[in-house]
């Protein structure tokens, strides 16, 4: 099997969507509800506590 590695952009937002939509089952198990829109935009815009912007 092969891999592609990507750097995902506000371009992909769609996509993570989908993503979010179709794991919403796991995002309830995790957070306690599914939010698909809101979930991808974290997704793409979340930094750990000690990296502040992107680079």
């Amino acid at each position: 099997m092969d891999y592609k590695l990507k750097i995902l952009t506000e371009q992909d937002l769609p996509i993570i969507t989908t993503l979010c939509e179709e794991a919403s089952d796991y995002m309830v198990l995790a957070t306690g509800a599914s939010n698909p829109k809101k979930e991808a935009l974290d997704l793409l815009t979340s930094f750990p506590p000690q990296k502040k912007t992107r680079r």
